[in-house]
């Protein structure tokens, strides 16, 4: 952040000397009529349009990646919901499981030797 700002105040001082170092007046032509301008004026409006422009971009920027990280957060939440209880139906399954283990299996029809059967 801070080499940002650095930086962003050495071009503006550099912007500010070459618009004083041409300090002339020139003549700006919009559609509907003519101007004398200092060109540091010209230099000035300009670079501040940009600036805005740009600033203008990165906020619009910033706030599409807000809304994503938002949408993101929403889905994880809701990932971390379902995972805990998947988890929970897991554990339970694993008690059920336990408990019939520890409890011997009836069945309902005998059970007839084989042999018995082959001799019939």
């Amino acid at each position: 952040m801070q080499k940002n700002l650095i930086i962003t105040l050495l071009f503006s001082i550099f912007i500010a000397l070459f618009a004083i170092l041409n300090a002339s007046a020139v003549p700006i032509n919009f559609i509907f009529a003519t101007v004398d301008i200092s060109v540091a004026l010209v230099i000035l409006i300009s670079a501040s349009i940009g600036a805005i422009i740009l600033y203008s971009m990165g906020a619009i920027s910033k706030i599409k990646a807000r809304k994503t990280i938002k949408e993101k957060d929403k889905v994880i939440e809701t990932l971390n919901q379902e995972l805990n209880e998947l988890k929970l139906v897991k554990a339970n399954m694993e008690v059920e499981m336990m408990h019939s283990k520890e409890q011997p299996t009836q069945y309902n029809t005998p059970i007839i030797n084989q042999e018995e059967e082959i001799h019939e």
